[in-house]
């Protein structure tokens, strides 16, 4: 069986109170939607989403859900960036018998990844 791909970066968090059955719906979606591969993903209403929670209407169940898929979102993203640092710093550390060292300036990239990441 083929190694199931994940749904292409970067993710965007859309949390807007589209009601329904008394219901908000904050979701985390595709900013780059290629909707021939993304099928599985489509809505009826054509939208794409990576996943969706649906909660009742109370405030603070609307910015609960909105925080934790804003976190979500904000460590997906910054993945591969945190990942390619940590193979350079290991390659440094380790004269490349682990990691790979030619991916740079590991200060640079640690830096860079900690950026994105919004630490």
């Amino acid at each position: 069986m083929a190694e199931m791909k994940h749904t292409p970066l970067p993710w965007k968090v859309v949390s807007q109170p589209n009601f329904d059955n008394g219901n908000v719906y904050t979701s985390i979606q595709p900013v780059n939607v290629d909707e021939e591969a993304m099928k599985p993903l489509a809505m009826m209403n054509g939208e794409f989403h990576v996943c969706r929670m649906s909660h009742t209407a109370a405030s603070w169940r609307f910015d609960y859900h909105r925080a934790n898929a804003a976190f979500i979102v904000k460590a997906v993203n910054a993945h591969d960036a945190l990942l390619e640092a940590c193979r350079c710093a290991l390659g440094h550390l380790t004269g490349n018998m682990d990691g790979d060292m030619d991916l740079g300036d590991p200060v640079e990239l640690l830096r860079a990844a900690v950026s994105k990441a919004g630490a």
